[in-house]
């Protein structure tokens, strides 16, 4: 009898163990399938802030960040900034640019949940401005939390790096 009884429980919890192993492997497949649309949600946000910013449009990319309490933005001067003091510093640069080039070297996304993600992107920008001027940045890096608010993807908290940039003053006549 005793034997007949541990055969039953070695099988229960081999059974238990295969359904475990059953359900955690679904678990992880759709968290997979939802980490990858997440990843796509988030890099298709990215890469429209990449074409506002090349194309010096001001509003539009102001639109991608968080106008919120929860927004904080460290520039590469190392310097701590509000939504509010984000938009100063954004339309003084912008209102000096005629256009920029921004390329993408490398793009590196972690997913914290279903409505957070950190992407760090690298890239080169050069900015060319109206009065003839132009600046170099090379390896230019930002860590960016995106927040999901309602259906769209913004950020709430950006850090930037980079080397000191290369500029060009315009010619004189």
């Amino acid at each position: 009898m005793t034997l007949h009884l541990l055969n039953k429980v070695i099988l229960s919890l081999f059974a238990l163990l295969l359904l475990n192993s059953c359900f955690t492997a679904n678990e992880n497949e759709t968290f997979y399938m939802d980490t990858k649309q997440i990843i796509t949600e988030v890099k298709k946000a990215s890469d429209t802030i990449t074409k506002y910013a090349t194309e010096a449009e001001l509003n539009s990319l102001l639109q991608c960040y968080s106008d919120s309490p929860d927004f904080l933005a460290i520039s590469s001067d190392g310097k701590c900034r509000d939504f509010e003091d984000f938009r100063k510093v954004c339309t003084e640069y912008y209102q000096s640019l005629a256009r920029q080039k921004v390329s993408t070297k490398k793009e590196i996304y972690y997913v914290l949940d279903n409505s957070h993600v950190i992407l760090t992107w690298t890239g080169n920008i050069t900015a060319y401005f109206k009065n003839g001027g132009s600046m170099k940045m090379k390896d230019y890096s930002v860590s960016s939390l995106f927040k999901k608010i309602g259906k769209n993807w913004k950020v709430i908290h950006s850090q930037e790096s980079s080397l000191p940039p290369e500029i060009s003053k315009s010619k004189s006549k």
